[in-house]
């Protein structure tokens, strides 16, 4: 190699160096940019998108083209789920013997969904110990239907009906 080569092949390494300094010191500059102007921007982005809700309403159809999605409606809890939820605050509420809001709101309950049951005097009843086996909380009563042999057992056992039947129906919620 002539000394002529070498310091071709050196300027050719410092040069690549260079550039990758220069592109660096670049993607600093517009990084500062970026943080100094982030807080403005999101705070535009959320009053626009407040702007074209109001516009156009909550559940309108029209806020896909803006990249929102609308809002869901509420639906009513079934039968069933308010059975569930009952089942839930009663067997809670004995189990950790809670009588105020702060004393229910420093507890987490433990069931996760319970069987429930109509006793002989027609009142709902949660068995105490049980849960309906992969039941999701909220679920309806068609999901839960195919483990009612479950409820019904557990339900058998203590001399009351359980709350699903073998066709996914309820029963009466004492109301």
């Amino acid at each position: 190699m002539t000394p002529a080569q070498i310091d071709t092949q050196v300027q050719s390494y410092l040069a690549t160096i260079k550039a990758v300094n220069t592109a660096k010191a670049q993607y600093e500059t517009a990084l500062v940019a970026r943080r100094n102007i982030q807080v403005e921007a999101r705070n535009f982005y959320l009053q626009l998108k407040k702007a074209v809700i109001v516009y156009f309403g909550v559940q309108s159809a029209q806020l896909v083209d803006f990249g929102l999605t609308p809002a869901k409606t509420k639906t009513a809890q079934t039968t069933a789920q308010k059975a569930v939820s009952v089942a839930k605050l009663q067997m809670t509420r004995a189990a950790r013997g809670t009588t105020s809001k702060k004393q229910k709101q420093q507890i987490n309950p433990t069931v996760a969904n319970p069987a429930v049951a109509i006793g002989p005097d027609g009142k709902l009843q949660a068995i105490p110990g049980t849960a309906i086996a992969g039941a999701v909380p909220g679920s309806t009563a068609s999901t839960t239907a195919g483990s009612s042999s479950t409820a019904s057992t557990t339900a058998a056992s203590n001399g009351s009906a359980p709350a699903t039947g073998a066709t996914g129906s309820t029963a009466a919620a004492g109301s």
